[in-house]
């Protein structure tokens, strides 16, 4: 973990610009009030050396306030235009020092208009600032304007203007640290420290405000030579003015002679320059290291990538925007049935059923203009034979956020199979339908032509029973007594029939149907054999439901019917209820009766099946069949759950609906 002191350190050439233009607003902010309060400390640096002019102190701050500009987050116009005034106002106030300097030096006098009083400020003999302070301001207002434009050329040639006045400003510093007076004076004129220390700041500032021309695009790039270019600018710009220095001071101390300072300065240069080798040689070594571990994770992505492409189960193929295949993968070629080198001679449109092709550019459009991150269609194919196939194909882009999409991926899965059983299950269930129609009109239209003539045979056998009764003999009075049953029985089986076939052809609409209610009637139907039998029946809360209730009506007569009929030597005693379970309601219909076995639980659904003969139980035997059909007409399933001689449990379940459901209490 890095210690609080590394976090003040700045990470970015914008950090680098907002610290050096705190530093130059300090400077100036300081000569300003130490001008006001006429403190010399700070108008200068020493008294020895000369203060800093106040309209040099104004051109550093316009300077700041058009760099802050440019700095800005927001890209807004007035940014740019308060820098180009600012940087035309700075450029100016030089230029115009710059004139009145030349003419002094040439006509040995001062001007009238340079000592006004309104001009005393900016160019009066005692306030003007240096003319190489002049000429830096002058050619710094230049560059203010070249980076207020904005565009990358005029920044690149404001960074080339920028490069002599950073040069003169380091002369500056040099020539205050070694006593070299021609250094930071001309024309009998000095330039203050504190002037050259906020020159300094203020080219920094300009240089890191634009990081993307030619000459900084160096030092704040993020590759090795960026990297290493900023270890060692601040050392060669401030190592040799150290070691410069102290063999000054040494030699002036007394301490060595020049001859030995000289040899020191070599030595100490030496010693600097092998440790910025090595320490730029171990810089890139770890670089270098770093970038192999890429390369190697890289390659190893690219090798996981390729093994994926090439065995995956799908066919993968990667497409220029315009639809021209790039890759594929071995499984599209199985499935299209073409060569790989065949299928990157080819193209979307040319691989897809023109019927389809309209649809997937539609989609495609949307997803180059990224609009949608993928799409999924299924469509047909021409392989190579000329076969028709099926498949899904699901499209997406590449997650770079280039506006330009250079490729984009498509995985193509086979579902002709799929297709194929579809169609098949498709006209299996047209047929069966159609098939269920006709048996259903079937059934009741020989329903309705077995009446008439069923009925003719019962009248006149009931007729001729009642006529000859005993006339005959004994065994003529049984057979039309078999007979008579048998058209009964065959009246009743038509009858039921008809029943079942209509749970599906003459139902009618499902509404709110209050199961209660249902029930009510059902009972109402059944009270002479519920009264017959000495039955109780009893009930919990029901539902409202949507149903047909006339056969939620018959539901509930066939099951507690049955509960009736089947009964054990004990007295009936039947509960229905119902609860909530998942998203259906659960009806059960429980008694205590005789019970059905487990392995006969299956058959009694069925239509015509009986487990006891008609003498014991009387019937047809379809009854539950049509229980199950109105059943599943409503969406449900039935089914039961006894053990012989243990009572039965009929289940039903029916759609749970959002309707409020009504619960009416126990019928007395």
């Amino acid at each position: 973990m890095r210690a609080w002191y590394w976090r003040l350190v700045p990470r970015s050439a914008t950090s680098v610009a907002w610290l050096a233009l705190l530093i130059v607003v300090a400077i100036s902010g300081l000569t300003l009030v130490g001008w006001m309060l006429d403190v010399s400390l700070l108008k200068g640096v020493s008294p020895r050396w000369p203060p800093m002019k106040v309209i040099a102190a104004v051109c550093f701050f316009m300077s700041a306030v058009a760099l802050a500009c440019l700095l800005g987050k927001t890209s807004a116009r007035w940014r740019g235009l308060v820098s180009l005034a600012a940087g035309g106002l700075v450029s100016a106030v030089g230029l115009l020092t710059v004139a009145v300097n030349l003419i002094e030096l040439q006509t040995g006098q001062e001007w009238f208009w340079a000592c006004s009083p309104f001009l005393e400020p900016f160019l009066g003999p005692t306030t003007r600032m240096a003319i190489t302070t002049a000429i830096i301001f002058s050619l710094f207002g230049c560059v203010l304007i070249l980076l207020g434009r904005g565009g990358p050329r005029a920044a690149g040639l404001g960074h080339g203007v920028l490069l002599p006045v950073a040069v003169m400003t380091y002369q500056v510093l040099v020539g205050y640290l070694f006593g070299v007076q021609g250094f930071y004076e001309w024309l009998h004129q000095g330039v203050t420290l504190n002037t050259g220390i906020a020159l300094c700041a203020l080219c920094v500032a300009a240089f890191c405000a634009r990081p993307d021309t030619w000459l900084m695009n160096v030092f704040a790039g993020d590759e090795a030579g960026g990297s290493m270019a900023r270890r060692l600018l601040p050392a060669l710009l401030i190592l040799p003015l150290v070691v410069g220095w102290l063999r000054l001071y040494g030699e002036r101390a007394g301490i060595f002679g020049s001859e030995v300072g000289v040899a020191l300065v070599a030595v100490a240069d030496t010693l600097c320059l092998l440790s910025l080798v090595w320490l730029s040689a171990k810089s890139v070594s770890r670089t270098d290291r770093r970038r192999h571990r890429a390369e190697e994770t890289l390659r190893e992505s690219e090798e996981r990538f390729r093994l994926l492409f090439q065995q995956a189960a799908v066919g993968i193929k990667q497409l220029d925007p315009t639809g021209r295949l790039l890759e594929v993968n071995d499984k599209l070629c199985d499935i299209l049935g073409y060569s790989r080198e065949e299928l990157l001679h080819l193209a979307l449109a040319d691989i897809t059923h023109p019927e389809d092709l309209a649809r997937e550019q539609a989609k495609l459009a949307r997803l180059l203009a990224r609009e949608i991150p993928s799409y999924s269609i299924e469509k047909r194919c021409l392989r190579k034979d000329g076969r028709v196939i099926w498949v899904r194909a699901t499209s997406s882009l590449p997650a770079a956020g280039s506006a330009k999409t250079p490729w984009w991926i498509t995985v193509d899965e086979d579902i002709t199979a799929r297709k194929q059983a579809e169609e098949a299950l498709r006209r299996t269930a047209e047929d069966l339908a159609r098939s269920n129609k006709d048996l259903e009109q079937f059934a009741s239209v020989a329903s309705h032509d077995l009446q008439e003539p069923l009925r003719m045979v019962t009248g006149f056998v009931e007729l001729l029973a009642k006529e000859n009764q005993g006339k005959l003999g004994s065994n003529a009075d049984t057979y039309i007594e078999y007979a008579v049953d048998g058209a009964r029985r065959m009246r009743t089986l038509i009858d039921d029939l008809l029943a079942y076939s209509r749970v599906s052809t003459r139902g009618r609409q499902f509404e709110d149907t209050d199961a209660t209610e249902a029930l009510r009637y059902a009972l109402a139907n059944l009270h002479t054999a519920i009264g017959e039998a000495g039955g109780e029946v009893t009930h919990g809360p029901l539902p409202t439901v949507k149903a047909d209730g006339t056969q939620l009506t018959q539901l509930f007569q066939n099951l507690v019917g049955n509960a009736v009929k089947f009964r054990s030597k004990e007295p009936p005693k039947i509960r229905v209820a119902a609860r909530r379970e998942g998203g259906d309601w659960l009806f059960s219909v429980a008694d205590n009766g005789i019970g059905i076995a487990p392995e006969f639980q299956d058959r009694i659904f069925l239509i015509f099946q009986r487990l006891h003969t008609r003498r014991e139980y009387p019937g047809t035997g379809i009854g539950l069949a049509i229980c199950q059909k109105i059943v599943e007409r409503h969406g449900g399933r039935l089914w039961v759950e006894s053990g012989a001689g243990q009572g039965a449990t009929f289940y039903f379940t029916l759609p749970y609906t959002s309707h409020i459901t009504a619960f009416l209490g126990d019928i007395p």
